[in-house]
């Protein structure tokens, strides 16, 4: 949007979030993040804030909770646009896709916790109050599993004031798709006994009063114990969905798509973040 508005093209985004900001402020709202140049730190939220800002002069209009579902070529070589809500973008000069797709988080099926998806089974963190003084088990063992595993120990001082009562971080293996520093970190307070590492992967579900109380955890061993615990944080990864665009034949890279089709078909169907664009001026004088 800030190259856009350089070059003084109006643009519309289209996003099936219902807020802009994309992966940093869905998964990493209040999680630190160390690899954004010249930010030494900042939170996902923090920098969605600082993006909308550097881009506020230039005017872009965001379409939130919505997703592209027609896209069609007309006779002067622009596209119609039109998405889920009905809102149309007749005439626009370019279209481009940006990101991998809609990410949906990998789901624990087939083992019980289901039932208790937004309750007390969660795939990101959205809120750290939620979590204050639960016996928390943490399934995964990337990046952020262990993060927030850590995140949420009470004696990992980190200047997260939402501390768990305990932690137990599960995984089906002793190795890790994580930073060394956030294992060896990890290792250390498992030493201390300040939380808990165990090798299994959760197989049922123990209920108490309409509550989930402990997971069935199936060891490498093949014995089944109950790991009690108030909630259930898990990162098996995110899958992109990227939608119908992937069959259209448009040229494509791996973050973006242009609309530049091969083969354009009469009427195209997505769901994914988009941009229309229509040039106010070619270029600056």
């Amino acid at each position: 949007m800030f190259e856009l508005g350089l070059l003084e093209i109006k643009a519309h985004v289209i996003d099936s979030l219902a807020y802009p900001g994309g992966q940093p402020i869905e998964l990493y709202p209040d999680k630190p993040i160390y690899d954004i140049p010249a930010i030494p730190v900042c939170t996902g939220k923090e920098l969605t804030d600082a993006l909308l800002k550097q881009i506020e002069p230039f005017g872009a209009t965001f379409h939130p909770g919505q997703t592209v579902t027609v896209v069609q070529k007309q006779d002067d070589g622009r596209f119609f646009v039109e998405t889920s809500k009905g809102t149309r973008f007749p005439g626009q000069d370019d279209f481009h896709r940006r990101g991998r797709g809609r990410l949906r988080a990998q789901a624990a099926e087939g083992t019980g916790p289901e039932k208790y998806d937004g309750t007390q089974l969660f795939y990101r963190v959205r809120n750290p109050a939620d979590f204050a003084g639960k016996n928390l088990l943490v399934v995964g063992g990337g990046d952020s599993a262990l993060d927030w595993a850590l995140n949420f120990c009470g004696a990992n001082d980190d200047g997260n004031p939402h501390k768990a009562d305990s932690v137990i971080l599960l995984h089906r293996r002793d190795g890790f798709r994580a930073a060394p520093a956030s294992v060896a970190k990890m290792h250390e307070l498992c030493e201390a006994m300040e939380m808990q590492f165990v090798v299994g992967q959760v197989t049922g579900i123990e209920e108490k009063d309409g509550l989930l109380s402990g997971a069935k955890v199936t060891g490498s061993d093949g014995v089944t114990r109950v790991v009690p615990m108030d909630a259930m944080l898990v990162f098996f990864g995110l899958s992109p969905k990227l939608g119908p665009i992937a069959d259209w034949g448009w040229t494509s890279s791996a973050s973006s798509s242009r609309s530049t089709p091969r083969s354009s078909p009469p009427a195209c169907r997505a769901s994914s973040r988009w941009a229309t664009s229509t040039p106010t001026r070619a270029r600056r004088n």
